[in-house]
């Protein structure tokens, strides 16, 4: 092509304009870099192809690690690059580009092995793009997994241990203990789990599970104006389970309601919906037709998340015949 270019002006005005930006966003440019861009402005000033960005684009690229063979020419293809996986497509014009300006070797690796990888690249590619798809399979199906296995959390569950436990603490906030009786409390509780109660005269505003009762109490009471507080020992495997059910009485839940792995007894219906439907293959349809069916116990939020009484669902869909004697 040199050959071809005969004798031009020594410089290209439109050409350096063209690249002016190129040129100072890339500072360390070496004496060869600067050959091949008076080499390419030759180029442009016959073709008006401006080679040079082609150039700067390898040169910008090795910088950002996109075209980083550190790991080896075939690792490169199964190797994330800032969340881009190279494709064939890209590594052949690669090829073409270090041919074209003759580079002997490009990130320590020679020519010759780029050019030998060239016409594999395509089976490279589609390996890569083969063990990526089967990694998401195994991710996704592993992620369904444990969204299943945390909503059929409910085997150890037993109603008349929660019903217990709720009632009881039902009778105790009736008759609380006032706020300041309780800050001047001079022992603190023993570690254990507890449900706070805070009331507003007659009315609860508050409840938490904690640890530390009397921390609660003295961070929220001023906050939620309340002027007693009831405090109760309970079981940890129903906690979680006794303050939604007491934020649910209490009309204390807002737009939506926090399900945490506790929770057994609570879960959303679209929750519910997704765990039947792919442990059980059961329709939506099926599902909603047992909720009205056995008048299971939703609880429709302001937000519209709906929350589903987990055991009762579950008895709807799978009910127990009863053997007659």
């Amino acid at each position: 092509m040199q050959k071809e270019l005969g004798t031009f002006p020594a410089r290209n005005n439109d050409y350096i304009r063209l690249n002016a930006a190129r040129l100072g966003s890339f500072g360390n440019w070496t004496d060869d870099d600067l050959n091949i861009f008076w080499l390419c402005m030759d180029v442009y000033s016959v073709t008006g192809k401006n080679y040079f960005a082609n150039y700067f684009n390898l040169k910008y690229r090795l910088s950002d690690e996109i075209w980083d063979f550190s790991d080896g020419i075939e690792a490169w293809f199964s190797t994330s690059h800032h969340g881009h996986y190279g494709t064939a497509d890209e590594f052949l014009d690669l090829v073409d580009c270090l041919r074209f300006f003759d580079i002997a070797y490009y990130d320590d690796i020679s020519f010759s092995e780029f050019e030998r990888y060239a016409s594999m690249a395509h089976a490279l590619y589609e390996a890569a793009e083969k063990h990526r798809i089967e990694s998401d399979k195994l991710a996704n199906s592993e992620s369904v997994n444990t969204a299943i296995e945390r909503y059929f959390n409910f085997d150890q569950y037993t109603e008349s241990v929660f019903n217990e436990l709720a009632d009881r603490l039902i009778l105790k906030q009736k008759t609380g203990t006032s706020i300041d009786e309780l800050l001047t409390y001079s022992k603190a509780y023993p570690k254990d789990t507890y449900i706070v109660v805070l009331k507003r005269g007659k009315k609860v505003c508050y409840v938490a599970r904690t640890t530390s009762p009397l921390q609660v109490i003295g961070s929220h009471h001023k906050k939620m104006m309340a002027d007693s507080a009831c405090v109760d020992v309970v079981d940890p495997f129903y906690a979680d389970d006794l303050v939604l059910y007491l934020k649910l009485r209490y009309d204390l839940v807002g737009e939506r309601a926090t399900i945490y792995t506790g929770n057994r007894k609570y879960g959303t219906l679209k929750r519910a919906i997704y765990a039947y439907s792919h442990d059980e293959g059961m329709p939506k349809k099926r599902i909603m037709a047992a909720i009205e069916r056995e008048k299971v116990r939703t609880y429709e939020l302001s937000g519209g998340m709906v929350l589903v009484d987990k055991l009762e669902l579950h008895r709807a869909l799978f009910p127990v015949v009863k053997q007659s004697h």
